[in-house]
């Protein structure tokens, strides 16, 4: 009778242990899954600052320019735009520049198509996609 009390509080307390050891380990992955995601956002991010000097909208368009100082006409290969969230959506843009000194000035191609507003993924929908 006293191995059957026994097992009767034995067994919830090693379940108990178990559920707390299982959901401490999920909410860890999660946490690394979040690292992840923060080191493909900003990982490849180059080392020159840049300065946004004008943005505006344009119906669904979002138009951008700016400038990018002490680069040279040299060692320059061309210039784009990657909008990412880190996870899964990523889009390249296409800009236009031209080189003032060693200033290197960009801007979206035309006002009617450059970024596309609607193809944005909004920051509720980049939430519920990692809940799941």
């Amino acid at each position: 009778m006293k191995q059957i009390w026994k097992l009767i509080i034995v067994i919830p307390i090693v379940i108990g242990i178990v559920i707390a050891g299982w959901i401490t380990i999920k909410n860890e992955s999660n946490k690394f899954n979040e690292k992840n995601k923060i080191q493909n956002l900003f990982g490849n991010l180059a080392s020159k600052p840049i300065e946004i000097t004008k943005f505006y909208t344009y119906g669904t368009s979002l138009n951008i320019e700016g400038k990018i100082s002490g680069i040279s006409k040299d060692n320059f290969e061309g210039i784009k735009l990657v909008v990412r969230d880190g996870k899964n959506y990523e889009k390249n843009y296409s800009l236009e520049y031209s080189f003032d000194n060693e200033n290197l000035t960009f801007y979206t191609e035309t006002i009617n198509n450059a970024i596309n507003l609607d193809e944005l993924v909004t920051r509720k929908e980049i939430l519920s996609s990692s809940k799941n």
